[in-house]
Protein backbone atom coordinates (compact mmCIF):
# COMPACT_ATOMS: atom_id res chain seq x y z
CA UNK A 1 0.00 0.00 0.00
CA UNK A 2 1.35 3.48 -1.12
CA UNK A 3 1.29 6.27 1.62
CA UNK A 4 0.66 9.75 0.01
CA UNK A 5 4.13 11.79 0.50
CA UNK A 6 2.30 14.24 3.11
CA UNK A 7 1.77 11.13 5.02
CA UNK A 8 4.85 9.84 4.56
CA UNK A 9 6.45 12.61 5.39
CA UNK A 10 4.69 13.45 8.94
CA UNK A 11 5.65 9.48 9.90
CA UNK A 12 9.32 10.31 9.21
CA UNK A 13 9.14 13.84 11.14
CA UNK A 14 7.93 11.94 14.64
CA UNK A 15 10.82 9.71 14.27
CA UNK A 16 13.05 11.98 13.58
CA UNK A 17 12.05 13.72 16.56
CA UNK A 18 11.88 10.52 18.97
CA UNK A 19 15.96 10.46 18.05
CA UNK A 20 16.49 14.32 18.43
CA UNK A 21 14.96 14.31 21.98
CA UNK A 22 16.56 11.36 23.00
CA UNK A 23 20.32 12.41 21.41
CA UNK A 24 19.94 15.38 24.00
CA UNK A 25 18.38 13.69 27.06
CA UNK A 26 21.26 11.56 26.61
CA UNK A 27 23.62 13.99 26.82
CA UNK A 28 21.44 16.12 29.68
CA UNK A 29 21.05 19.16 26.96
CA UNK A 30 17.27 19.14 26.71
CA UNK A 31 15.25 21.98 28.67
CA UNK A 32 12.15 21.29 29.47
CA UNK A 33 10.64 24.05 27.33
CA UNK A 34 11.91 22.57 24.07
CA UNK A 35 10.00 19.40 24.69
CA UNK A 36 6.67 21.36 23.75
CA UNK A 37 7.50 21.62 20.43
CA UNK A 38 7.76 17.67 19.87
CA UNK A 39 4.72 17.00 22.15
CA UNK A 40 2.82 19.66 19.79
CA UNK A 41 3.62 17.52 16.37
CA UNK A 42 2.61 14.37 18.30
CA UNK A 43 -0.76 15.96 19.04
CA UNK A 44 -1.24 17.12 15.34
CA UNK A 45 0.06 13.71 14.09
CA UNK A 46 -2.61 11.74 15.66
CA UNK A 47 -5.46 14.53 14.93
CA UNK A 48 -4.51 14.40 11.42
CA UNK A 49 -4.52 10.46 10.86
CA UNK A 50 -8.09 10.05 12.92
CA UNK A 51 -9.25 12.86 10.80
CA UNK A 52 -8.35 11.56 7.64
CA UNK A 53 -9.18 8.20 8.13
CA UNK A 54 -11.89 6.27 6.17
CA UNK A 55 -15.08 5.18 7.73
CA UNK A 56 -15.97 1.78 8.09
CA UNK A 57 -15.96 -1.44 10.90
CA UNK A 58 -16.75 0.12 13.97
CA UNK A 59 -16.38 3.64 12.47
CA UNK A 60 -19.38 3.41 10.96
CA UNK A 61 -21.33 2.48 13.77
CA UNK A 62 -19.93 5.95 15.71
CA UNK A 63 -20.32 7.65 12.87
CA UNK A 64 -23.85 7.15 12.58
CA UNK A 65 -24.49 7.67 15.95
CA UNK A 66 -22.40 10.79 15.88
CA UNK A 67 -25.18 11.55 13.23
CA UNK A 68 -27.90 11.16 15.29
CA UNK A 69 -26.44 12.93 18.32
CA UNK A 70 -26.45 15.97 16.29
CA UNK A 71 -30.07 16.51 16.15
CA UNK A 72 -30.78 15.34 19.77
CA UNK A 73 -31.17 16.98 23.34
CA UNK A 74 -28.29 16.29 26.02
CA UNK A 75 -31.16 14.13 27.80
CA UNK A 76 -32.20 11.85 24.69
CA UNK A 77 -28.70 11.37 24.17
CA UNK A 78 -28.24 10.08 27.95
CA UNK A 79 -31.24 8.23 27.69
CA UNK A 80 -31.08 6.97 24.68
CA UNK A 81 -31.65 3.36 24.15
CA UNK A 82 -31.42 2.55 20.47
CA UNK A 83 -29.18 0.02 19.18
CA UNK A 84 -26.46 2.85 18.46
CA UNK A 85 -26.36 3.01 22.07
CA UNK A 86 -27.46 0.72 23.99
CA UNK A 87 -24.07 -0.76 25.56
CA UNK A 88 -22.15 2.99 25.67
CA UNK A 89 -21.62 4.06 28.91
CA UNK A 90 -22.77 7.17 30.54
CA UNK A 91 -19.33 9.37 29.57
CA UNK A 92 -19.26 8.18 26.47
CA UNK A 93 -22.70 9.03 25.74
CA UNK A 94 -22.06 12.53 27.32
CA UNK A 95 -18.66 13.64 25.06
CA UNK A 96 -19.87 12.01 22.26
CA UNK A 97 -22.83 14.73 22.72
CA UNK A 98 -21.07 17.28 23.83
CA UNK A 99 -18.23 16.88 20.78
CA UNK A 100 -21.44 16.42 18.37
CA UNK A 101 -23.17 20.12 19.39
CA UNK A 102 -19.58 21.62 18.83
CA UNK A 103 -18.36 20.44 15.44
CA UNK A 104 -20.52 19.71 12.58
CA UNK A 105 -18.21 17.45 11.09
CA UNK A 106 -17.86 13.95 11.61
CA UNK A 107 -14.04 13.73 10.62
CA UNK A 108 -14.09 16.06 13.65
CA UNK A 109 -15.36 13.25 15.81
CA UNK A 110 -12.77 11.20 15.45
CA UNK A 111 -10.15 13.60 15.66
CA UNK A 112 -11.18 15.30 18.38
CA UNK A 113 -11.98 12.04 20.42
CA UNK A 114 -8.27 10.72 18.89
CA UNK A 115 -6.54 13.90 20.86
CA UNK A 116 -8.52 13.60 24.24
CA UNK A 117 -6.93 10.05 24.07
CA UNK A 118 -3.62 11.18 23.27
CA UNK A 119 -4.14 14.13 26.23
CA UNK A 120 -5.29 11.64 28.61
CA UNK A 121 -2.15 9.07 27.53
CA UNK A 122 -0.04 12.05 27.83
CA UNK A 123 -0.37 13.71 31.14
CA UNK A 124 -0.36 10.23 32.82
CA UNK A 125 2.90 9.56 30.85
CA UNK A 126 4.47 12.38 32.62
CA UNK A 127 3.25 11.76 35.76
CA UNK A 128 4.51 8.57 35.83
CA UNK A 129 8.18 9.37 34.22
CA UNK A 130 8.16 13.07 34.46
CA UNK A 131 10.03 14.89 31.68
CA UNK A 132 12.17 14.53 29.61
CA UNK A 133 11.44 10.68 29.59
CA UNK A 134 7.62 11.36 29.70
CA UNK A 135 7.62 12.91 26.26
CA UNK A 136 10.24 10.30 24.80
CA UNK A 137 7.25 7.68 25.48
CA UNK A 138 4.59 9.76 24.51
CA UNK A 139 6.56 10.03 21.00
CA UNK A 140 6.87 6.70 21.16
CA UNK A 141 3.05 5.88 21.47
CA UNK A 142 2.19 8.32 19.00
CA UNK A 143 3.55 5.38 16.43
CA UNK A 144 2.55 2.66 19.00
CA UNK A 145 0.39 -0.19 16.89
CA UNK A 146 -2.70 -0.63 19.85
CA UNK A 147 -2.46 3.52 20.62
CA UNK A 148 -3.27 3.59 16.94
CA UNK A 149 -5.90 1.18 17.01
CA UNK A 150 -7.94 2.64 20.02
CA UNK A 151 -8.09 6.33 18.90
CA UNK A 152 -8.84 5.07 15.28
CA UNK A 153 -11.71 2.10 16.01
CA UNK A 154 -11.83 1.00 19.40
CA UNK A 155 -12.58 4.62 20.68
CA UNK A 156 -14.28 3.92 23.63
CA UNK A 157 -11.87 1.29 24.96
CA UNK A 158 -9.77 3.96 23.97
CA UNK A 159 -10.85 6.46 26.53
CA UNK A 160 -10.61 4.03 29.01
CA UNK A 161 -7.30 2.90 28.21
CA UNK A 162 -6.29 6.93 28.36
CA UNK A 163 -7.71 7.02 31.96
CA UNK A 164 -5.70 3.77 32.89
CA UNK A 165 -2.55 5.36 32.78
CA UNK A 166 -3.92 8.09 35.10
CA UNK A 167 -5.08 5.11 37.59
CA UNK A 168 -1.31 4.06 37.17
CA UNK A 169 0.03 7.03 38.40
CA UNK A 170 -2.23 7.42 41.36
CA UNK A 171 -1.69 3.59 42.00
CA UNK A 172 2.37 4.15 42.23
CA UNK A 173 2.02 7.15 44.68
CA UNK A 174 -0.43 5.39 46.61
CA UNK A 175 -3.44 7.66 46.10
CA UNK A 176 -6.55 5.46 47.68
CA UNK A 177 -9.30 7.63 46.80
CA UNK A 178 -7.76 9.52 43.54
CA UNK A 179 -6.86 5.92 41.91
CA UNK A 180 -10.55 4.61 42.98
CA UNK A 181 -11.52 7.68 41.29
CA UNK A 182 -9.86 7.63 37.95
CA UNK A 183 -11.42 3.86 37.69
CA UNK A 184 -14.64 5.26 38.18
CA UNK A 185 -14.30 7.61 35.04
CA UNK A 186 -12.40 4.68 33.17
CA UNK A 187 -15.37 3.04 33.91
CA UNK A 188 -17.77 5.36 32.69
CA UNK A 189 -16.58 5.10 29.22
CA UNK A 190 -16.00 1.15 28.98
CA UNK A 191 -17.21 -1.05 31.41
CA UNK A 192 -14.38 -3.75 30.15
CA UNK A 193 -12.10 -0.83 32.93
CA UNK A 194 -13.98 -2.85 35.71
CA UNK A 195 -10.34 -5.02 35.28
CA UNK A 196 -8.25 -1.95 36.94
CA UNK A 197 -9.97 -2.62 40.44
CA UNK A 198 -7.59 -5.89 40.24
CA UNK A 199 -4.67 -3.52 40.99
CA UNK A 200 -6.78 -1.64 43.17
CA UNK A 201 -7.20 -4.30 45.46
CA UNK A 202 -4.01 -5.32 45.30
CA UNK A 203 -2.05 -2.45 46.10
CA UNK A 204 -4.67 -0.94 49.23
CA UNK A 205 -5.65 -4.76 50.47
CA UNK A 206 -2.26 -5.54 51.13
CA UNK A 207 -2.80 -9.39 48.90
CA UNK A 208 0.49 -10.97 50.58
CA UNK A 209 3.29 -11.18 48.00
CA UNK A 210 1.42 -9.65 45.16
CA UNK A 211 3.92 -7.34 44.52
CA UNK A 212 6.44 -9.98 44.12
CA UNK A 213 7.15 -11.31 40.10
CA UNK A 214 7.79 -14.40 41.35
CA UNK A 215 4.46 -15.02 42.50
CA UNK A 216 3.06 -12.94 39.67
CA UNK A 217 4.03 -14.89 36.70
CA UNK A 218 3.20 -18.17 38.78
CA UNK A 219 -0.12 -16.81 38.77
CA UNK A 220 0.04 -15.68 34.80
CA UNK A 221 1.16 -19.93 34.40
CA UNK A 222 -1.44 -20.99 35.65
CA UNK A 223 -3.99 -18.68 33.95
CA UNK A 224 -2.50 -20.14 30.68
CA UNK A 225 -2.57 -23.69 31.58
CA UNK A 226 -5.87 -23.28 32.52
CA UNK A 227 -6.65 -21.24 29.12
CA UNK A 228 -5.15 -23.99 26.74
CA UNK A 229 -7.08 -26.80 28.80
CA UNK A 230 -10.49 -24.69 28.24
CA UNK A 231 -11.37 -24.82 31.70
CA UNK A 232 -12.50 -20.64 31.90
CA UNK A 233 -14.52 -21.65 29.14
CA UNK A 234 -16.51 -24.56 30.42
CA UNK A 235 -17.17 -22.73 33.74
CA UNK A 236 -18.23 -19.12 32.73
CA UNK A 237 -19.68 -20.74 30.24
CA UNK A 238 -21.82 -22.67 33.09
CA UNK A 239 -22.30 -19.42 35.05
CA UNK A 240 -23.53 -17.06 32.27
CA UNK A 241 -26.39 -17.75 29.80
CA UNK A 242 -25.07 -16.41 26.66
CA UNK A 243 -28.75 -16.53 24.92
CA UNK A 244 -30.27 -14.03 27.83
CA UNK A 245 -27.31 -11.33 27.05
CA UNK A 246 -27.63 -7.76 24.55
CA UNK A 247 -26.88 -8.89 20.68
CA UNK A 248 -23.76 -6.63 21.34
CA UNK A 249 -22.45 -8.98 24.17
CA UNK A 250 -23.55 -12.55 22.40
CA UNK A 251 -20.56 -12.04 19.97
CA UNK A 252 -18.26 -12.49 22.28
CA UNK A 253 -19.64 -16.01 22.87
CA UNK A 254 -19.92 -16.89 19.27
CA UNK A 255 -17.63 -19.35 18.01
CA UNK A 256 -18.48 -18.95 14.92
CA UNK A 257 -16.78 -16.08 13.84
CA UNK A 258 -13.43 -15.79 11.87
CA UNK A 259 -11.47 -14.85 14.89
CA UNK A 260 -9.17 -17.16 16.40
CA UNK A 261 -9.72 -17.96 19.93
CA UNK A 262 -7.75 -19.98 22.47
CA UNK A 263 -4.47 -20.21 22.92
CA UNK A 264 -2.56 -18.33 20.74
CA UNK A 265 1.76 -18.29 20.64
CA UNK A 266 1.66 -15.07 18.86
CA UNK A 267 -0.24 -13.58 21.38
CA UNK A 268 1.84 -14.82 24.31
CA UNK A 269 5.41 -14.33 22.85
CA UNK A 270 4.36 -10.34 22.04
CA UNK A 271 2.96 -10.25 25.98
CA UNK A 272 6.52 -11.86 27.49
CA UNK A 273 8.61 -9.50 25.22
CA UNK A 274 8.49 -6.57 27.99
CA UNK A 275 9.10 -9.44 30.87
CA UNK A 276 12.01 -10.76 28.72
CA UNK A 277 13.43 -7.13 28.67
CA UNK A 278 13.13 -6.86 32.71
CA UNK A 279 14.72 -9.89 33.23
CA UNK A 280 17.79 -9.32 30.57
CA UNK A 281 18.40 -5.89 32.83
CA UNK A 282 16.66 -7.48 36.13
CA UNK A 283 19.92 -6.90 38.23
CA UNK A 284 20.17 -3.29 36.67
CA UNK A 285 17.60 -1.99 37.97
CA UNK A 286 16.82 -0.58 41.24
CA UNK A 287 13.72 1.73 40.88
CA UNK A 288 11.05 0.41 42.87
CA UNK A 289 8.72 1.76 40.25
CA UNK A 290 9.59 -0.10 37.44
CA UNK A 291 9.12 -3.62 39.20
CA UNK A 292 5.41 -2.21 40.54
CA UNK A 293 4.85 -1.86 36.58
CA UNK A 294 6.17 -5.39 35.57
CA UNK A 295 3.89 -6.81 38.39
CA UNK A 296 0.59 -4.58 36.93
CA UNK A 297 1.55 -5.93 33.52
CA UNK A 298 1.50 -8.75 34.51
CA UNK A 299 -1.78 -9.12 36.37
CA UNK A 300 -3.23 -7.62 33.96
CA UNK A 301 -2.04 -9.85 31.28
CA UNK A 302 -3.74 -12.75 32.92
CA UNK A 303 -6.68 -11.27 31.77
CA UNK A 304 -5.94 -12.26 28.15
CA UNK A 305 -5.48 -16.09 29.36
CA UNK A 306 -8.82 -15.61 31.56
CA UNK A 307 -11.28 -14.87 28.38
CA UNK A 308 -9.03 -16.50 25.38
CA UNK A 309 -11.82 -18.41 24.78
CA UNK A 310 -14.02 -15.69 23.43
CA UNK A 311 -13.68 -14.15 20.03
CA UNK A 312 -11.66 -10.25 20.18
CA UNK A 313 -10.00 -11.42 23.81
CA UNK A 314 -7.42 -9.16 22.44
CA UNK A 315 -9.31 -5.96 23.65
CA UNK A 316 -8.84 -8.12 27.48
CA UNK A 317 -5.15 -8.16 26.45
CA UNK A 318 -5.10 -4.22 25.32
CA UNK A 319 -5.02 -3.54 29.24
CA UNK A 320 -1.69 -5.05 29.57
CA UNK A 321 -0.56 -4.18 25.89
CA UNK A 322 -0.88 -0.70 26.14
CA UNK A 323 1.94 -1.03 29.30
CA UNK A 324 4.42 -2.09 27.22
CA UNK A 325 6.08 1.40 25.88
CA UNK A 326 5.79 3.42 29.14
CA UNK A 327 7.37 -0.06 30.65
CA UNK A 328 10.51 -0.13 28.28
CA UNK A 329 10.64 4.05 28.46
CA UNK A 330 10.74 2.93 32.53
CA UNK A 331 13.48 0.59 32.03
CA UNK A 332 15.86 2.85 30.00
CA UNK A 333 15.18 5.93 32.15
CA UNK A 334 16.58 3.79 35.04
CA UNK A 335 19.63 2.15 33.47
CA UNK A 336 20.27 5.91 32.24
CA UNK A 337 20.82 6.69 35.78
CA UNK A 338 22.94 3.75 36.39
CA UNK A 339 25.57 4.77 34.04
CA UNK A 340 24.72 1.86 31.58
CA UNK A 341 23.72 4.77 29.23
CA UNK A 342 24.68 2.32 26.16
CA UNK A 343 21.53 -0.24 27.39
CA UNK A 344 19.38 2.93 27.76
CA UNK A 345 20.20 4.43 24.77
CA UNK A 346 19.15 0.78 22.60
CA UNK A 347 16.13 0.72 23.85
CA UNK A 348 14.86 3.89 22.88
CA UNK A 349 16.12 3.44 19.52
CA UNK A 350 14.67 -0.19 19.35
CA UNK A 351 11.02 0.85 20.49
CA UNK A 352 10.33 3.70 17.57
CA UNK A 353 12.15 1.44 15.51
CA UNK A 354 9.64 -1.46 16.15
CA UNK A 355 6.91 1.05 16.64
CA UNK A 356 7.16 2.46 12.99
CA UNK A 357 7.45 -1.41 11.50
CA UNK A 358 4.32 -2.63 13.34
CA UNK A 359 2.47 0.50 12.45
CA UNK A 360 3.05 0.25 8.75
CA UNK A 361 2.09 -3.44 8.56
CA UNK A 362 -0.71 -3.48 10.74
CA UNK A 363 -2.62 -0.18 11.02
CA UNK A 364 -1.92 1.24 8.04
CA UNK A 365 -5.48 -0.22 6.60
CA UNK A 366 -7.01 1.55 8.93
CA UNK A 367 -5.69 5.30 8.10
CA UNK A 368 -4.61 4.99 4.63
CA UNK A 369 -7.45 2.46 3.09
CA UNK A 370 -9.58 5.51 1.18
CA UNK A 371 -7.14 7.35 0.12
Amino acid sequence: MEMPFYVTFLIITIIALFFIVNKRVMHGKLSNEALVYPLLCCAIFTFFLNYNKGIFSDSLDYSQYFERLQNWTFIQAVNDSTVYAVAYMPGFRILSWLISQIFPNVHFYFGVIAIIIFTLVSIGLVKILRAPYGIIAIISYTMYPYFASYTALGIRQGLALGVMFLVIASLLKREKYRSLWWIFISFMFHNTAAVLLLLYLAVFFNIKNIFKIKNALIAWLITLILSIADVFNIVINHIIDASSLDSRYQVYFNNGTDYIIGFRPDFVIFSLFPVIIYSLFRKKISDAKVHQLIVFYILLNCLMNLFSFMPFYDRFAAYSWMLIPLIIVSIAKDLKNKNVGMYSFGLLILLPIVNFVLFIVYNSKWYFSSL
